[in-house]
């Protein structure tokens, strides 16, 4: 499996960008592929965290058992039914169990809200193909981690409450230099977020909007030990705000 030209242009960036928190893993290809996610699906069952079964594993082949919907689709279910209340909840939920991964000495790599799932009301991880670790130290590995989910949690939610609520259940479980290292790394990247808002006013796909609204909400917090009143839970509509548009309420629910 070849390197994707993101691949190439994610790791030329990351050599600018503080702590390389971003810097890809070496790729790994074929049967070394296949034996690195078997190998971290093993760590995280032995640790306790809800992985999905192992049926089948060959050279090149790994074949999972069924583990329902995964929380993206769960989330999906939430917005469609107006049950705001459950799909933020499900948000926080996931910010916890992250922080569970986290205070056991694990990272997931890649957080993504696909890449979960909920059996018999427990979060469990699963799509363990990027290991941050090869690449990196495992604090900031962890770090790495929170700015991926609190991008999602930020851009997601539909109460103002919810980051914050998130942030709070991940960051009283996490290893004590996680914050740190996230503040570091974040405080680096003040040139690069003020970059993104700029070309967010002209073209914004969903990867820039998580990016934004993750980064301004944890720079907040970190900064100020509160989130401001006027934070924007939905980075879309502060860009419409400023564009002048009109779209309000164009807000991912749960």
């Amino acid at each position: 499996r070849r390197r994707k030209p993101g691949h190439h242009l994610q790791a030329l960036m990351s050599l600018g960008l503080p702590g390389s928190i971003y810097r890809p893993a070496p790729a790994e290809v074929g049967d070394a592929a296949s034996r690195g996610e078997a190998r971290r699906l093993r760590q995280f069952q032995a640790k306790g965290i809800d992985v999905p079964e192992l049926l089948f594993e060959g050279p090149g082949v790994l074949i999972l058992g069924d583990c329902g919907l995964t929380i993206e689709a769960r989330l999906r279910l939430f917005r469609d039914a107006g049950q705001m209340a459950a799909h933020d909840d499900l948000l926080v939920a996931m910010a916890r169990s992250l922080a569970a991964v986290h205070a056991l000495g694990l990272v997931h790599g890649r957080p993504h809200p696909r890449d979960m799932f909920v059996r018999e009301g427990r979060i469990g991880f699963m799509d363990f193909e990027q290991d941050p670790l090869r690449a990196m130290s495992l604090v900031r590995a962890q770090a790495r981690d929170a700015l991926f989910l609190f991008g999602f949690v930020c851009d997601m939610a539909v109460s103002p409450e919810t980051p914050m609520r998130a942030w709070e259940a991940w960051s009283a479980h996490v290893p004590a230099a996680v914050p740190g290292q996230l503040a570091a790394t974040l405080k680096g990247m003040k040139a690069l977020v003020l970059a993104g808002r700029l070309v967010s006013r002209i073209r914004q796909g969903s990867d820039l909007r998580r990016f934004l609204a993750g980064t301004g909400f944890l720079c907040s917090v970190l900064e100020k030990s509160k989130m401001p009143e006027n934070y924007p839970v939905n980075m879309q509509a502060q860009v419409a705000q400023t564009a002048g548009e009109t779209n309000g309420n164009d807000h991912h629910a749960r």
